[in-house]
């Protein structure tokens, strides 16, 4: 963020060093910024003969920043703010806020691709100061511009804010209940898989969904009365820059709805504004030196501008950021060369997601490829991996097509693993979970009534499908040994929660050999070709092999890489089916159902 902000020239300056017409410019801003205070009724004068305690006066400051226009302009902003640290009530209140989920925003854009809606975006504009009154009495000291325009006694500045205004770590919970509290008034219900998406169903039928990130909104909905009634009435509800279709930005993210009614996201403007750390040249040489205090705040500034882009849509660099993100501590010149050569792969790399229609005969399928990469880090901790996406019934039968990705992830796997099996398992089952949340999400944004207290009956009715390249997961569900001989005891129970919650809820477990599994590129270093394929062309499939040959003695064989056989499906046995099968011959005790099960 400290990089970003300094190549938009983003900071905070100050005003004795502005020159005259600055002064101007950033004058006018902050008229504009007492207006909508006035305006939304955000503060008041104290009541007469009212005394208010010193230790409760928070101070007010302005901040002011340039803005560039697209045009390459100069402007001024100016945002009033109190000093939220001295908040009497700081600490006491309820702060958490929620904000829209990656795999929700995906799952948004592909149901307006699938059901040909457009998709807008709305801005709200000064969201906080249109937010909840609060139910604490809080008091402040105003600016004078302020204290003026008020038109307050000389020498009165004592103030009463009667909304979360900018500063306080209330307003944005406050923001968020005064939205959720007017699309319920609209008719809207907020999804239980994520708080912050709203779904609009008119008679049964699906008509439209809302997605909030703060204060940038996604709508999209069908061309029925009840829905374009829904949108007039939000429209009005609160003050919006105007409404955007087509091509917009939405928290930095590029979007554009083509003809066809496909949707892009990329990030290549924002990219640009990310610079490198500049190392001096006398450090260059000095690899191994730790970096200084200044260098390590560079560091974190780059990281945090290259941890955004992974999360949004530089899947291809996802691995890189996350193993660099634990050096900070003990970070080197070296580190920062890492950092920057990081930031000269993603300028040289694919940067756009692609949201595509599915065949609307086939039926849709939830497919997750998991990957663990072990003890690859510096405290011997192993790497867990996963990548998310949505496709026709045909992919999965091995015939390449569109995958809209939905979501994706590295993270550091909690427990020490002694092997690879116990580092894939630790892995398979955290995407599980992930998965298991992405199918009832999936259900409710298209309308599906859920039941929370028989989510797994929801989550069956949309397919799913783990993958996974670890044979030797396989080889010990399906052998005649009992899970819990293995070496490793903490895995055998994990195993086996694995298979009973996938069972439960209808996953499918599939194997592929290594150059066919997504995730790899998700837990390791390098240049991951078959990532790149896919993310340039977003299409892929499942392949069939039940000799489960490893990726190198196919190509031995001179088979691709996503090459089927031809009879492939019909021998390809049923993971679970098989698991079990071999469970109850050699560990009945393990299959019986328990008393608490219903």
């Amino acid at each position: 963020f400290v990089v970003t902000a300094l190549k938009k020239k983003r900071v905070e300056v100050s005003w004795k060093n502005l020159s005259a017409q600055e002064k101007e410019l950033l004058a006018k801003a902050k008229g504009k910024g007492i207006k909508e205070f006035l305006k939304e009724n955000v503060v008041a004068r104290l009541l007469e003969g009212e005394n208010v305690p010193k230790e409760q006066i928070m101070r007010m400051r302005w901040i002011l920043t340039w803005k560039r226009q697209e045009d390459g302009e100069k402007r001024g902003k100016a945002r009033l703010v109190v000093l939220g640290f001295e908040d009497p009530y700081l600490g006491t209140e309820d702060t958490c806020s929620p904000t829209l989920q990656k795999r929700s925003k995906q799952m948004l854009l592909q149901i307006c691709v699938q059901n040909g809606w457009i998709l807008q975006k709305g801005d709200v504009t000064a969201a906080f100061l249109q937010g909840k009154e609060m139910t604490q009495c809080k008091y402040a000291l105003a600016p004078p511009e302020l204290a003026e325009a008020m038109n307050l006694p000389k020498g009165e500045r004592v103030i009463k804010l009667l909304k979360s205004v900018y500063g306080l770590t209330t307003a944005p919970v406050e923001w968020f209940k005064k939205v959720n509290e007017v699309l319920n008034k609209l008719g809207a219900e907020q999804c239980a898989s994520d708080p912050c998406v709203w779904r609009f169903v008119d008679q049964g039928i699906l008509r439209g969904l809302v997605g909030a990130h703060v204060d940038d909104f996604l709508i999209t909905g069908d061309n029925s009365e009840s829905w374009q009634e829904f949108t007039k009435v939000l429209h009005s509800a609160f003050r919006w820059t105007p409404w955007e279709q087509g091509t917009f930005k939405q928290c930095g993210v590029k979007i554009t709805q083509h003809e066809d009614g496909s949707i892009t996201q990329s990030q290549d403007e924002y990219l640009a504004t990310v610079g490198e750390i500049e190392i001096a040249t006398e450090r260059r040489n000095q690899t191994s030196s730790p970096v200084t205090e200044s260098e390590r705040t560079m560091l974190r500034g780059l990281l945090g501008a290259l941890q955004w882009l992974v999360t949004q849509t530089r899947i291809d660099c996802t691995v890189d950021v996350n193993l660099l993100q634990s050096c900070v501590a003990t970070a080197t010149v070296e580190t920062l060369q890492v950092a920057n050569k990081i930031l000269r792969k993603m300028r040289q790399g694919q940067s756009t997601l692609y949201t595509r229609q599915l065949p609307k005969a086939e039926t849709h399928h939830l497919v997750a490829w998991s990957d663990a990469s072990w003890a690859n880090r510096r405290d011997g901790k192993s790497t867990g991996g996963y990548l998310f996406g949505l496709c026709g019934e045909s992919v999965l039968d091995g015939n390449r097509g569109h995958v809209t990705v939905i979501s994706w992830g590295t993270n550091k796997l909690k427990r020490v693993a002694k092997s690879s099996m116990s580092a894939e398992l630790q892995a398979l089952s955290v995407a599980e979970d992930e998965l298991h949340l992405c199918r009832w999400a999936w259900a409710e944004f298209n309308g599906q009534e859920v039941c929370l207290k028989q989510v797994d009956e929801t989550v069956r009715s949309v397919p799913g499908t783990m993958i996974i390249d670890a044979k030797s997961i396989f080889d010990t569900l399906t052998s005649k040994n009992q899970p819990l001989q293995l070496a490793e005891k903490r895995t055998a129970p994990e195993l086996l929660a694995y298979l009973k919650n996938t069972t439960a809820n209808g996953t499918s477990t599939r194997w592929v050999h290594g150059g066919a599994n997504l995730a790899d590129g998700l837990t390791k270093l390098g240049n991951h070709p078959m990532l790149r394929e896919f993310l340039e062309t977003s299409t892929w499939s499942l392949v069939y092999d039940p000799a489960q040959q490893a990726g190198k003695k196919r190509q031995a064989k001179g088979l691709d890489k996503l090459e089927n056989n031809k009879d492939a499906k019909d021998q390809q046995d049923d993971f679970g089916k098989l698991a079990w099968s071999q469970l109850e011959k050699h560990w009945p005790e393990f299959c019986q159902p328990s008393d608490t099960e219903e």
